[in-house]
Order: structure tokens, then sequence, then C-alpha cells
């Protein structure tokens, strides 16, 4: 049995039946979160640049060797799919992987949640990050506008030519995928050391005198707690970085080299 300290409280006032059902009912919910197409359409937001250019002659945009207009497509076809993912893995997906965990009401200990979550993770790395990520570059750099319904209904009715499509599709994404990792190692690893916890914000708040005045210790207490650290976000995290590093170490040798910096740096955070 779990100490005192590990009980996940809320889970024991449930019984069989009040557990089976609400198994049932947050399954559909971790499907949605897991389906949801985010990476989808950012990765293929990397690829949509030369495809905008080829439909629609902009000059201005497409055409002009300006500073403006180089760092426009610089950041609209390489930080911002990427930002938008960290963002949406840093802040939304969490707290919704959370939320079903608890919601399912059969783990009793915290350490359990922790496991849950990220089994849940796991699911969404394989087949929303890498999945969606690669056959959303894919579509966007191989068709366009109704080509792309006869290429998915061509892939259903000829499953054996997945190895082909995604032989094809691993190319195309290496850039969103490229970018994320640069991303998570130099912006993502550094910051998590200088905010170890979300109470920092409020200790760098409480210095610039934002919330005056005093507290009762309870609240302050609950204020200044650290907070648990989730490390079945942890693990979920880290089996992505691995599974891109896997799958595009041929490709782009480069990757490899990120994913190694950003597992040591993790090693030095976390040590």
């Amino acid at each position: 049995a779990p100490g005192p300290e590990e009980v996940n409280w809320q889970s024991l006032w449930f019984n069989h039946q009040q557990r089976l059902l609400r198994g049932w009912l947050t399954a559909p919910c971790a499907a949605v979160v897991v389906l949801l197409p985010v990476s989808g359409l950012t990765s293929a937001i990397s690829m949509l640049n030369s495809e905008f250019c080829k439909a629609a002659r902009w000059q201005l945009y497409c055409d002009s060797n300006s500073r403006p207009s180089l760092v426009a497509r610089s950041l609209i076809t390489g930080v911002l799919p990427s930002l938008l993912v960290t963002l949406w893995q840093g802040l939304a997906l969490p707290r919704l992987v959370y939320l079903i965990a608890q919601s399912e009401g059969r783990h009793y200990s915290l350490s359990r949640v922790d496991m849950r979550m990220g089994e849940i993770y796991f699911f969404w790395d394989v087949f929303n990050m890498f999945a969606q990520g690669v056959l959303g570059s894919a579509a966007v750099s191989t068709a366009s506008g109704a080509a792309i319904y006869t290429q998915t209904a061509s892939f259903i009715n000829n499953p054996q030519e997945f190895p082909n499509l995604l032989g094809q599709a691993l190319p195309t994404s290496s850039k969103f995928f490229f970018t994320y990792l640069i991303m998570r190692t130099l912006l993502s690893v550094p910051l998590r050391f200088l905010i170890a916890q979300p109470g920092v914000w409020q200790s760098w708040l409480r210095l610039m005198d934002v919330f005056g005045g005093p507290v009762p210790s309870r609240v302050a207490f609950m204020r200044d707690a650290i907070r648990s650290p989730r490390f079945g976000v942890e693990y979920g995290s880290s089996l992505l970085i691995l599974l891109i590093c896997l799958a595009f170490s041929i490709i782009s040798p480069l990757i490899v080299l990120f994913g190694c910096a950003f597992f040591g740096a993790n090693w030095v955070y976390w040590r």
C-alpha cells in the first residue's frame, strides 16, 4: 500500500461500478486529446510557405529579398509551428492529461496517476506528434485541396503502400521536427533553470509588491508550496524526443546532436 503522502485520496471515495463507469466516460476524452490534429496542422504550416507562393504570387512576400520579408518567412515556417506545439504541450496538454487520469478514479496512489499520464502521453507522442506531424507535412507538400482526400482514400484502400508513403513523408517533415527539437533544447530547457517551479513567478511578483499587504499563514503556505513536477509529463516528453531522434537519425543527423544536448541538459536540471 502507498504511504500517506502517496495516497490519491479522492480516488478512495468511488466504488467498483463508479470506477468502471468513469473509465468508459473518460475513454472518449482521452481519444480526443490524443487524436486532436494539433501537430498535423502545425507541421503543415511549416510547408505552407512554398505551397502558398506557388498558388499566389505575392511578390512582396514570396519574391522579395528584403530583410522584413526574409524574417516573416522564417518566423511563419520555422518558429511559429514549433512555438505553437511547444505552448500546447507545455500549457494545455499536461492539465488535460492530468484531468483525464484523475477523472478515471481508479488510481490509488499519485505514482500510479503519473504512470497513467505517461501512458496517455506515449499515445499522444506516437499518434499525434509523430504520425500527424509526418503526414501533415507530406499532405501539404504532395497534394492540395481535393487531392488530399483522393490521396487519403487511396491510402485507406491500399494500406500496403504505407511504407512508401512514410519514406516520402519523413524527409519532408524533418524540418518541422528539427526546429521543434532546437526550440526545446535552446529555449525550453534554459527557461526551466530560471523558473524551477511556478512559485518562482509569485516570488518575483512579491518582490515588486504586486500583491501588497500581509497574507494569512495558511495562504502563504499553499502559495509557496513546491509544485509536483508531474513525472508522467517528463516521461512523455522524454519519450517524444527519443522517438524523434530515432526516426530522423539517418535523414537528419544533426537531430541526434540536439537530442543528446537535450537529455544532457535535462540530466543537469533534475540533478
